[in-house]
């Protein structure tokens, strides 16, 4: 009797301590069409910079326009856009300065939206090629690919062009917290394709105590963590991790890798607590999916970030591109969604991880796709779903991976008692599902 009493004194406790992820129904989202060709950029402080439409926007952290920024959350001095379909646009932000781009004309402005006049010709810079790609410096320099040179130039903060830095053979870099530049260049000749990555100090230098002898190559997807300079490399069915050295972090998973179908990921960032998140999901006509787990530090499944799982995932709303955790529960995102088949709108979002699901809404509760019975369950459980089901996986709750599968029906006979994660992986979506084995 006591223990029952016990136990039920527990159910509470357990319902209070659930987490739930969702986005904010009061944050309202700032959506641009491709036509626009906008460009965003989110601030350490959880504002939003819009450069779109011949103007420069500010969002406050509440997703409201900041009327104390330009004129009445406004600027319109700024490069123009002559050629808006065709023009690529670029933005960067730190707490000082704003940089923009477009036609190969940069400006520069003060956190308030005004032009600086020191930098370039009266606050403007004009290049004889145009840039792929720039990276606000702390000090209010840039770094900068000029397209069709491979090779990353930096830009003095009045505008001048450092003789002093040049780092050649890039075709794509990355700035991180610790001040570092890690570079990658993709050899396209090769069938996967070679990506080489060397790191580098922001004067250039490179480190040669990277890697091997100062690169690593592969062929996967990657994934760095710009506050740490931790990386990862994510293939079709495992992630492996490696430290800001270039070598595998034998603490995470097996051997550095954790086997499991994860979701596309455009961006990783770690708590305060050190556990991992990623950001990403997909992009398509009809397949639009915004995605977001957690891990531990050591590869485990942290199934406690989203009411029982790692994972949060909603269809109908776009892939995560950029995210800023202003707290461990609170991500500011932008995201883009394809509307048709040739029509993109890049948005903006404010997810929470809450007790309070009330506070969250779902534009499209995926759940409600498929169904799992009998539970709680003492032998088979079904899986009924119009989905078409890829793989399916049965976790502990604290994420280790019990059975694996590819049909509807999954036999949990020699389970123990207890509660359990089902993850359903379909041609449209991923599913996670509760169950109790009696």
């Amino acid at each position: 009797m006591k223990k029952i009493l016990f136990l039920l004194f527990l159910l509470p406790l357990f319902s209070y301590c659930q987490y739930y992820i969702g986005k904010l129904p009061s944050y309202p989202s700032q959506d641009n069409h491709y036509l626009n060709n906008a460009s965003k950029a989110i601030a350490k402080d959880g504002s939003i910079y819009i450069y779109a439409a011949n103007s420069l926007t500010k969002i406050n952290v509440n997703g409201a326009i900041d009327t104390s920024f330009g004129s009445n959350g406004v600027v319109t001095n700024i490069p123009p856009m002559t050629n808006v379909s065709e023009s690529q646009t670029l933005i960067a932000v730190n707490d000082q300065n704003i940089f923009l781009y477009c036609n190969k004309k940069i400006a520069k402005y003060n956190i308030n939206g005004v032009i600086d006049t020191t930098f370039g010709n009266a606050g403007f810079l004009t290049l004889s090629l145009g840039v792929w790609k720039m990276i606000i410096d702390n000090d209010s320099s840039l770094f900068v690919m000029l397209s069709n040179t491979y090779k990353i130039n930096k830009i003095l903060p009045n505008g001048g062009i450092s003789n002093a830095f040049e780092i050649n053979n890039v075709k794509d870099f990355y700035k991180t917290d610790l001040n570092q530049i890690y570079a990658t260049y993709t050899d396209s000749s090769t069938n996967p394709n070679v990506i080489t990555m060397s790191k580098y100090s922001l004067d250039g230098t490179k480190d040669m105590n990277f890697g091997n002898s100062g690169s690593i190559s592969f062929t996967d997807n990657l994934i760095l963590n710009e506050k740490n300079g931790e990386f990862y490399l994510k293939g079709n069915n495992q992630l492996t991790k490696y430290t800001a050295s270039g070598i595998i972090d034998t603490n995470f998973g097996i051997a550095g890798t954790v086997n499991n179908v994860f979701p596309s990921v455009n961006k990783v960032v770690s708590d305060s607590n050190n556990k991992v998140l990623f950001f990403g999901g997909n992009q398509g006509y009809g397949s639009n999916l915004t995605a977001i787990f957690r891990l531990e530090s050591t590869g485990i499944l942290d199934n406690t970030f989203n009411n029982g799982s790692y994972l949060y995932s909603n269809s109908g709303t776009g892939m995560i591109t950029d995210v800023l955790l202003l707290d461990d529960y609170t991500f500011i995102c932008l995201t883009s969604t394809r509307v048709s088949l040739n029509s993109t709108v890049y948005g903006t979002a404010k997810y929470l991880r809450t007790q309070n699901v009330l506070g969250i809404v779902e534009t499209e509760n995926i759940n409600s796709d498929i169904q799992i019975f009998p539970n709680p369950v003492s032998d088979v459980l079904l899986i009924k779903t119009k989905d078409k089901i890829k793989e399916t996986k049965v976790y502990s709750i604290d994420g280790k991976l019990l059975i694996s599968g590819d049909t509807n029906e999954i036999h949990v006979e020699n389970l123990p008692l207890g509660n359990y994660i089902l993850e359903v992986i379909s041609n449209k979506n991923i599913y996670n599902k509760k169950f109790i084995k009696k």
